[in-house]
């Protein structure tokens, strides 16, 4: 934690933008177009720029000092970026073995966390008191 900062703000530094954190949003874009650098042959031009593309907007220096104030701004550009990646991939890709596995590990993390989701609720169903029955039903 940087010296006078809030804890919310040094969550949402580790969480967005540290590079120690191999989880944080930087950390996975900065992955992945590693690995799309190495693989640049297998896939699309557009799919590259785009990449590269979300990679330079997340790297700007003013849109990441301006995380504490407004996370938001961050994450959508990210979203977008992903958005316009995904959209790339399937206008671009012929659909064979590539294309299968980009979708298999797109499943496979979705269903990591809806699974995740699940675990966590279902710890707070178990403890929950006779009188949060209604409640329960609805989640």
């Amino acid at each position: 934690m940087v010296d006078g900062e809030s804890p919310v703000a040094a969550v949402q530094r580790w969480l967005l933008l540290e590079g120690p954190n191999g989880g944080s949003v930087m950390s996975c874009v900065n992955r992945s177009r590693n690995n799309a650098r190495s693989i640049r042959g297998s896939i699309s031009p557009q799919m590259w720029r785009e990449l590269n593309k979300l990679h330079w907007r997340l790297s700007d220096a003013s849109l990441q000092a301006r995380v504490t104030e407004s996370p938001h701004d961050f994450c959508q550009e990210a979203q977008i970026g992903v958005l316009l990646f995904h959209g790339a991939c399937e206008a671009t890709l012929t659909h064979d073995e590539g294309w299968h596995f980009i979708q298999l590990g797109r499943y496979l993390e979705r269903a990591d966390k809806v699974l995740w989701i699940l675990d966590s609720k279902f710890a707070l169903l178990e403890r929950s008191e006779p009188a949060d029955l209604p409640i329960n039903a609805l989640q």
